[in-house]
């Protein structure tokens, strides 16, 4: 499945706080998504994170294809459209679901498709193959560090974003590029 998610790391997971001073850890509401929105554009232009190994090779094709905002757009869409997907592989391999077995569920998933079905996709494309399982897997449980009550989507690509985000010196513009981020993700998470 090409539309996973690239690889994802948690080095970085600051956040600011609201107005009662505590963390802001999610932004449901109006107020605390412009708060967050803002103190994240300034955060990934001013502070230097860690790049680790395994987004070396993101980062590089980010740049080449157009920086920060084909970063972001693209990172929204594959975390929306794939945020069941990763959920469930996550949940699998937290339970110790084998590859094997994952895999025989989507076969089997597979097999139950009309033919019409089968030619919207390629077997490519529907199958999650055993280095991307396992790969989301690991980091379904690296994710863990992070403290349970910070969740935002950024979080994991913060180092790629952070090097992207120092080559754009317009806050409103860094700003206007992390709502499009935001927004992208709840339309195609909806779909």
């Amino acid at each position: 499945m090409t539309l996973l998610p690239p690889p994802r790391a948690w080095v970085d997971w600051a956040v600011p706080k609201d107005a009662d001073g505590n963390d802001l850890g999610v932004a449901t509401d109006a107020p605390n998504f412009d708060i967050y929105i803002h103190w994240l554009a300034d955060y990934l232009f001013e502070t230097k994170i860690p790049l680790p190994t395994c987004q070396v090779e993101l980062l590089k094709i980010y740049r080449e294809a157009g920086g920060a905002e084909h970063a972001l757009f693209d990172l929204s869409e594959r975390i929306g459209y794939t945020l069941t997907d990763v959920e469930g592989i996550e949940r699998d391999f937290a339970e110790g679901v084998s590859w094997e077995d994952f895999h025989a569920h989507e076969r089997s998933c597979w097999n139950d498709f009309s033919e019409d079905e089968q030619e919207d996709q390629t077997e490519e494309e529907f199958f999650i193959w055993r280095e991307e399982y396992e790969r989301i897997g690991r980091e379904g449980q690296e994710a863990r560090i992070v403290p349970s009550h910070i969740r935002h989507a950024d979080i994991p690509w913060r180092p790629v974003l952070a090097a992207l985000f120092r080559e754009v010196p317009d806050h409103d513009r860094r700003c206007e590029m992390l709502r499009r981020f935001y927004h992208n993700i709840g339309e195609t998470a909806s779909k």
